[in-house]
């Protein structure tokens, strides 16, 4: 997708229209595909931006020519009790009104909203910007689910077909999300490939396989 789009490159300056924003309702350092591929984009040359979530003791990933709007304190799921449900809409709102802002304010060119919770915050406007809907995972129904995500899930099958790209990982998840949003063409298929790394990373897994096996 960084091909796609490279002929967008310009001058870059810390006050200038940006060309890329990329916009994840979570922190970038969660989500490496998302976070290599603003670096790619920057390295490239463009002016890219991107609007995500904060969390704790998180080391920045992004390269330094890459601005960074971080809305608020991401909600740890695995750690923390559910957040109220005031300070939930509190913080759905300030996300909205965040990206409203910043779009309007740098201007893109283009547009990455990132899964279903970044799409819904993005709606597709030819006029001012090229819109891309890029899925990490396959957005479908939740058995239980409720208004909120429901309503956020088909809001982003909708506007999914009327963007003007959507990408997926793979061909199996890009053609089950065409039959269930009756999209017109089949969603682009843009692996995501890590950087190259010339000296793999030590892993303790094979110490804690033996540690385990001992008890």
């Amino acid at each position: 997708m960084s091909a796609a789009i490279s002929h967008l490159q310009s001058p870059i300056s810390g006050d200038s229209p940006l060309d890329v924003l990329l916009v994840l309702r979570s922190c970038a350092e969660h989500y490496p595909p998302t976070a290599n591929q603003a670096n790619l984009l920057a390295e490239a040359g463009l002016r890219v931006g991107i609007v995500d979530l904060s969390v704790d003791g998180a080391v920045d990933a992004l390269g330094p020519s890459i601005r960074r709007w971080r809305v608020h304190r991401m909600w740890n799921s695995k750690l923390e009790p559910p957040l109220p449900i005031g300070i939930r809409w509190t913080n759905w709102f300030r996300f909205f009104r965040a990206c409203q802002s910043i779009i309007r304010t740098s201007r893109p060119r283009v547009v990455i909203a990132y899964d279903t919770l970044g799409s819904i915050f993005v709606k597709p406007d030819p006029r001012r910007y090229r819109s891309i809907y890029h899925f990490h995972e396959l957005a479908g129904p939740i058995p239980g689910e409720s208004f909120g995500p429901r309503r956020a899930r088909l809001k982003a099958a909708q506007r999914s077909r009327c963007a003007d790209l959507v990408v997926f990982s793979d061909a199996h998840r890009a053609r089950i999300f065409q039959e269930r949003t009756g999209m017109s063409a089949l969603p682009k298929v843009v692996m995501n490939c890590p950087r190259r790394m010339e000296k793999v990373p030590s892993s303790p897994l094979r110490q804690q396989l033996a540690r385990s096996t001992q008890h």
